[in-house]
């Protein structure tokens, strides 16, 4: 006969002796599976599932055949109690099996599997959950708490991992604390339910988990319970909601509280939703730290373990899983690793660690968790599921229809949101969605290839229409770049494998944008390789302007200076006023630190050909190179004149980004005439106007100007501390070397030497590295006058000689050059 015990570690014993002779681990796996089921028939396909979960079903039902040939010719005579009560379920009859054992230990000891983990709960029901366990949740646990008395039934709904049982199983201890002796508080785990299980045997299932009797079981839970948690029933949501209702009409004072990623009633049938959100940041990082202990991996609160906790969502099932993790890896090593979390997380950490069976009652593992809601969606949602895991971001209704090409799109995002798939957050203006990012990586590994092709094109000519049809310039117009960035790269990669031309077409729609925020946009080899895909089919107009933006996104200055005069003379022969005005403009921005009468002379020659195309747009950044040319030259009373003009064209285009770039021109032509009210005027009005991160770093370092030629030092350094922020944080080049130069100036005053020489370096090395020559002369001089400040006349003397072999076309300040003057 055929006996197990499955407590403590397990033993398979035929006749009494140990059972031997099996070839494959999953036998015994297998026997103590149906063993738990006590009888009840399982669905070969379920199985197959439940023990390869990572192999396509067909393999896994091969597998499963395999391993019972292998069990019956180990059992011999004894194979009979594997029965099959249909050609497609299999069960175990007619054998031993103690749940009870001398020894002590937990069921099937050293066993990690999902389903040892479920049963485990569902056995040895322990309702007294560890402290950090419940961090962050002890408002949802009051609330529910109060909810009880006066709810019949209570749902606590979340993605999978989020802690809905965790939370759940406190409810149930503090209830089963509160209520009156002899009344008890049932807990009872449907996750190894299949979704084929019937009414009789989700009804059986309870009536096991309670230790009561199916016959009579309405009056015996009535007369000795108070509370029944009903853990896991999303896979059998359908059949929990009959039951529920029909338990509910015979038991007035018995309240459920249930944990599903699915509601179990329609709306207004009297049940509660309580969404169980991820942890806040803090608290996350709380319960990773404390993770961390448990594992004997002890690390500090910092940056890296804040991005581990973001990385995996801040869910709780997944930082316990990365906390596991840091016996194999440092935290720098996870961090980096995280990218793609359900790599990461995909198995629980070998050696059936305590932790492991801590982890999750339902899951080991975060996939598992989604793609069981994967498994339960209908083909519609299923297919909506993956043709939006095309966004990089949140999206709106109106982007849903666009990309999934449905006027079902509500219906569909309203199923996923039920299903705890997505997450949906309510703005001023409108909802908008998102997936956590755990979710995200599993909805682009499902492949599905014409679902996520058709999601793909869709994408990609919606947000090709939305740059055509965006106003840069303008507040709002920059707010929709900005947030669609990520979805922009997104889209020119499609382009680049199916349409190069509307790829080019829609970065140069973008240039504007672009050039003044180039942090997370494609990269220079983006565009040159939607030129190389798009060969001799693009038009000889795109072709200019291609090659015009590749010089603009060209680090390299003579690179850049002969692709910009090649498309210029090209533009010229063919007698294309446009793009030559266009490449005029570019020569301008390419020169606009280097040589003051180059910009000059091409900014003139641009206005002329704008002027002649009645482009008053083109016409305005015309005139601000004309007046940056006048400013660098040296000529403020032009140069304000110029800005003057350049802000009458900006405010009748409406465009925020041109009226802040002159106000901010003006202000610095204000400055150099030591007219300081009238500059900070100009800065506060620039600083209202200005939508983007570099007109703000551009603002804050003139704030800083204002205050340090004023002689208040103390606010010039937040100033110049802000605008190195919004630099580093957004990639903006060049500005950060001003920034620097005039920041040691101050700190050189406070006698902090150290500090204003990591600064001016720094600047140093800028100004260098982009081949800003006509800034090395100034930058060489005040390294002399920090040196002399110092102390240091011989290092002075050298810095002073660099100085004097280095150009000098820079326009400092009449103060700065009064005290350089003087070394």
């Amino acid at each position: 006969m055929l006996s197990l015990r499955l407590l403590g570690s397990p033993l398979f014993l035929v006749n009494g002796v140990s059972l031997t002779g099996l070839r494959y681990p999953q036998g015994r796996k297998l026997l103590a599976y149906l063993a738990l089921q006590e009888g009840r028939p399982v669905e070969r396909t379920y199985l197959a599932g439940l023990f390869w979960p990572e192999t396509d079903e067909a393999r896994a039902l091969f597998y499963l055949r395999r391993v019972l040939s292998d069990l019956r010719k180990a059992l011999g005579e004894d194979a009979a109690c594997l029965v099959c009560p249909t050609p497609r379920t299999l069960a175990l009859k007619g054998i031993e099996c103690a749940l009870t054992s001398e020894d002590t230990g937990e069921l099937l000891q050293g066993w990690t599997e999902d389903w040892v983990l479920a049963a485990r709960q569902r056995t040895q029901p322990s309702l007294s959950p560890s402290a950090p366990l419940l961090l962050g949740r002890e408002e949802l646990l009051n609330s529910v708490l109060a909810l009880l008395p006066n709810t019949p039934l209570i749902t606590l709904t979340g993605p999978g991992g989020v802690g809905k049982t965790r939370l759940a199983r406190a409810v149930a201890e503090a209830t089963q604390a509160r209520v009156a002796k002899g009344t008890r508080v049932g807990f009872v785990s449907l996750a190894s339910l299949p979704p084929e299980s019937t009414q009789e045997e989700l009804l059986h299932t309870l009536a096991t988990a309670l230790e009561l009797p199916v016959s009579g079981l309405a009056a015996q839970l009535k007369a000795h319970y108070t509370l029944i948690v009903l853990d896991n029933c999303e896979q059998v949501c359908l059949q929990c909601s009959v039951l529920v209702k029909e338990l509910l009409r015979e038991l007035a004072g018995v309240r459920f509280l249930a944990t599903s990623r699915i509601p179990l009633q329609s709306e207004g049938e009297g049940e509660v939703l309580i969404s169980v959100p991820p942890l806040a940041l803090e608290i996350a990082t709380t319960l990773f730290l404390e993770h961390a202990k448990t594992v004997g991996s002890p690390c500090r609160r910092d940056e890296t373990v804040a991005a581990i906790c973001q990385s995996v969502d801040c869910l709780p099932l997944a930082l316990e899983l990365a906390a596991s993790r840091l016996s194999l890896m440092t935290p720098i090593q996870l961090r980096e690793r995280l990218s793609a979390p359900l790599r990461v997380l995909r198995r629980s950490h070998p050696g059936g660690q305590q932790q492991s069976a801590q982890v999750s009652r339902r899951q080991a593992t975060l996939e598992a968790t989604i793609q069981w809601s994967y498994s339960l969606l209908p083909e519609p949602e299923r297919l909506a599921f993956i043709g939006l895991g095309v966004f990089q971001n949140d999206w709106s209704l109106e982007d849903a229809e666009a990309i999934l090409e449905t006027p079902d799109a509500s219906t569909l995002l309203e199923s996923l949101v039920r299903q705890s798939l997505l997450v949906a957050r309510r703005t001023e203006t409108q909802i908008r969605f998102s997936f956590l990012e755990t979710i995200r990586e599993f909805a682009r590994a499902q492949c599905h290839e014409p679902a996520v092709h058709a999601a793909a094109a869709a994408h990609a000519r919606y947000f090709y229409t939305l740059a055509q049809s965006v106003r840069p310039g303008q507040r709002l117009g920059i707010r929709q770049l900005e947030a669609a960035r990520r979805e922009f790269a997104t889209a020119l990669s499609w382009f680049q494998a199916h349409d190069p031309t509307s790829g080019i077409e829609l970065m140069l729609a973008l240039e504007t944008f672009w050039v003044r925020l180039s942090s997370g946009f494609p990269s220079r080899e983006c565009l040159a390789g939607l030129l190389l895909a798009a060969g001799d089919a693009l038009s000889l107009t795109h072709k200019i302007q291609a090659t015009r933006l590749l010089a603009a996104l060209t680090p390299d200055y003579s690179i850049a200076h002969t692709l910009l005069t090649k498309a210029q003379t090209l533009a010229t022969a063919s007698s294309l006023e446009r793009p030559c005005a266009d490449c005029l403009l570019s020569l301008c921005l390419l020169e606009k630190q280097r040589d003051a009468d180059a910009v000059g002379r091409y900014a003139r020659q641009a206005r002329e050909c704008f002027q002649n195309l009645g482009d008053i747009e083109g016409e305005a950044y015309a005139l601000e190179y004309e007046a940056v040319a006048a400013l660098c030259q040296g000529k403020l009373a032009q140069a304000e004149h110029g800005y003057t003009q350049f802000l009458v064209l900006a405010r009748q285009l409406e465009s925020h980004i041109s009226t802040g770039d002159a106000l901010y021109g003006l202000a610095q032509a204000l400055i150099l005439q030591e007219r300081y009210r009238e500059a900070e005027q100009a800065a506060q009005e620039a600083a209202q106007q200005m939508p983007d991160a570099m007109g703000q770093a551009n603002v804050s370092y003139l704030l800083g100007e204002l205050a340090r030629h004023t002689g208040s030092l103390e606010k010039a350094l937040p100033h110049y501390t802000e605008a190195l922020r919004l630099c580093h944080d957004n990639t903006i080049h060049v500005l950060p070397a001003f920034i620097e130069r005039s920041r040691a100036i101050v700190l050189t005053k406070q006698r902090d030497f150290s500090a204003a020489w990591a600064s001016i370096q720094r600047a140093l090395v800028e100004f260098r590295r982009y081949n800003i020559g006509a800034q090395l002369g100034s930058t060489l001089a005040e390294m002399a006058w920090i040196a002399l400040q110092e102390g240091k006349p011989r290092e002075a003397r050298v810095f002073l000689e660099q100085a004097a072999q280095a150009p000098k076309r820079d326009i400092r300040h009449p103060r700065d050059i009064a005290r350089l003057h003087a070394l």
